[in-house]
């Protein structure tokens, strides 16, 4: 299986059951997401907080773009953290190889809630899994952090396909009904 599943800052209590009730998720979807959408890259999954879930996703965004300025780090992890409050994941390159995909326990709190997560970031973990498609967004990220600007057309061009990729995010998660919790 190509899915790690860890469990990062979730506290003392349920990060054992958490991380179990999420391998078991994980594996189902990646069985629902190969058959609809293709196979799966490598896939680190870390259940955890959000202001975690935003520190570890900008951690990685930045190992991307050498050479950005502190204070553009600096606003780029703010931004992160206002929108990771009530976010339920994100799916980012792995600096390593493969996708990261970060889910917050402390907003997908039910069951159901991380299966649904779990399916709709494992398909962006696809649609950013090809080499084209790491290659596109890692320039789209030093863009990101103005280290190899973008006009404004290729950077509108990026913004329309990551509303497509969402769309097709969101158009499968009814599929995470067949996943049992």
């Amino acid at each position: 299986m190509p899915i790690t599943v860890t469990g990062h800052q979730l506290g003392l209590f349920g990060n054992r059951r958490l991380v179990h009730q999420a391998e078991s998720i994980a594996r189902q979807a990646e069985r629902i997401i190969t058959a609809h959408v293709g196979p799966l890259p490598a896939v680190a999954l870390t259940l955890t907080n959000e202001r975690a879930m935003a520190q570890l996703a900008t951690a990685a965004d930045i190992a991307f773009a050498p050479g950005a300025s502190r204070l553009t780090r600096a606003v780029k992890g703010h931004q992160a953290r206002r929108t990771a409050r009530g976010a339920y994941g994100v799916t980012v390159l792995n600096p390593a190889g493969g996708i990261a995909v970060f889910v917050s326990a402390t907003t997908a709190t039910t069951g159901r809630d991380l299966a649904d997560t779990i399916l709709h970031e494992l398909v962006h973990a696809v649609q950013l899994g090809t080499p084209d498609a790491r290659e596109l967004h890692i320039r789209h990220l030093r863009h990101c952090y103005r280290t190899e600007p973008w006009s404004r057309r290729e950077s509108a061009d990026y913004d329309r396909l990551v509303d497509q990729r969402e769309d097709q995010a969101h158009a499968l998660e009814p599929l995470a009904a067949q996943i049992t919790v």
